[in-house]
């Protein structure tokens, strides 16, 4: 009778427990990727890995829900939201977050059709490297200035691409906010000529001009709707890896993003949610997520403890205060000075406490002191000695009299700069990134 009972009991256990697991699957946060080829991942051989929305629905832990479509234009996106099947139309009512990638295309069509061609036989069977670039830009500048009939048609198609853009993204944008919880965010357009910029200037620079209008009305939309802008483009622009598959010296145009460039694409999306891909305990904050991992990297901050909660990260800890042995370390890291032994081994600091300098910081504090950072702080040269508290939170004045002359005074925003106050790792990184930047 007691095993009946307990096995009653059991069965009972399981009937409450097996609803409750399939109410928390149906509640689990949906994602939607809206967009073109590039949110689809075209070209990428492990998209469930490396495409920008997967590695997001990662970081947020979202479920997603891919609708991109390749080759899509606006009118596309918005015929496929106007008339959305059952999977959209429930998907658009429960994402918590949507992405939109649209407008690159808007412009690629009116720009690839109409723009020459490169006659690269013209050019000769030489060797990529003996092809000399003032030869091509002044080839391309043949076609590519007003009074040519090519370049003109191109013109009035990128023009009227702009207005259909316009049009279609305000529709869609209606549509979108209809959905009054979600974070909306649509993505602003990249030159996929990136690599052409040197080489082919004229291509580059009519891109450019047709991209920015593409992207001041997803920016203007966004303002007035109050969604969420990931600035894709200048991410791109300033890149120091090779980030799309377009090659000029290979004649590639394919304007896709390799995998760098959606892991790129996938931080500007995380960080202007305010979430860090590689800090776990950075939510919320737009501004501190981008200083954060652009520092880190960088090679300048890092990370001070492992993650309780993600074995895929480590904590920042933003709000913790940086000590004057830790800044002296940013600072070296951020101005790239040498710290070598025998880059040092001349400095005599004026300080009464070096004893307590800890090890890894000695040659960063004698650097700093070396490249007059300090001058303000410590003269030294009165022969007197200072306390230089290797383990004191660095104060704001100080870190204001260290860093002024290579900030832009305009950038300095703070309305209470609570002058004897520390600053805090947060602080610290927009300190750092306003350096670098």
């Amino acid at each position: 009778m007691k095993k009946l009972t307990a096995l009653i009991l059991l069965i009972a256990l399981l009937s409450c427990v097996l609803p409750f697991n399939s109410v928390a699957a149906d509640s689990a946060k949906i994602y939607l990727s809206l967009g073109d080829s590039i949110a689809a991942g075209y070209g990428l051989k492990n998209k469930s890995n490396d495409s920008y929305p997967n590695l997001l629905a990662k970081n947020l832990s979202h479920e997603l829900r891919d609708f991109a479509v390749d080759g899509a234009d606006s009118a596309d996106l918005l015929k496929q939201l106007s008339n959305p099947d059952k999977n959209l139309s429930s998907a658009l009512q429960a994402a918590s977050v949507i992405t939109v990638n649209i407008g690159l295309n808007n412009f690629a069509n009116a720009f690839e059709d109409l723009s020459p061609d490169i006659d690269t036989e013209s050019m000769g069977d030489y060797p990529q490297q003996q092809i000399d670039p003032k030869l091509i830009s002044a080839y391309i500048s043949e076609y590519f200035k007003p009074g040519v009939k090519e370049y003109d048609d191109m013109i009035k198609a990128l023009n009227k691409a702009c207005e259909k853009f316009k049009s279609d993204i305000d529709k869609i944008a209606g549509i979108l906010a209809k959905n009054k919880t979600a974070k909306i965010v649509f993505l602003t357009v990249y030159n996929p000529y990136k690599d052409y910029e040197k080489i082919i200037k004229p291509i580059y620079d009519t891109a450019e001009t047709y991209i920015n209008k593409i992207n001041n009305i997803i920016k203007e939309t966004c303002a007035s709707n109050k969604f969420i802008i990931a600035d894709v483009q200048p991410a791109v622009k300033k890149s120091t890896k090779k980030v799309l598959n377009a090659s000029v010296l290979t004649f590639n145009t394919d304007p896709h993003p390799n995998v760098a460039g959606h892991k790129l694409i996938y931080k500007t999306v995380a960080n202007s949610l305010g979430k860090s891909i590689y800090f776990s305990d950075i939510n919320n904050d737009a501004q501190t997520a981008k200083y954060a991992d652009d520092l880190h990297e960088a090679g300048i901050m890092f990370a001070v403890a492992a993650s309780a909660n993600n074995a895929q990260k480590k904590e920042f800890s933003p709000k913790a205060e940086v000590n004057n042995s830790d800044f002296a370390v940013f600072m070296v890291r951020t101005l790239k000075l040498k710290i070598k032994d025998s880059d040092v081994s001349g400095v005599k600091l004026p300080f009464s406490d070096i004893d307590k300098i800890p090890n890894y910081a000695l040659n960063s504090v004698k650097a700093c002191y070396k490249a007059g950072l300090y001058n303000k702080l410590y003269p030294g040269a009165d022969g007197r000695t200072y306390a230089f508290g290797p383990q004191k939170s660095v104060s704001r004045t100080n870190a204001a009299s260290i860093t002024s002359k290579y900030i832009d005074k305009s950038k300095w925003l703070d309305n209470n700069l609570n002058a004897s106050g520390g600053i805090t790792r947060a602080e610290t990184a927009k300190i750092l990134w306003l350096i670098l930047n």
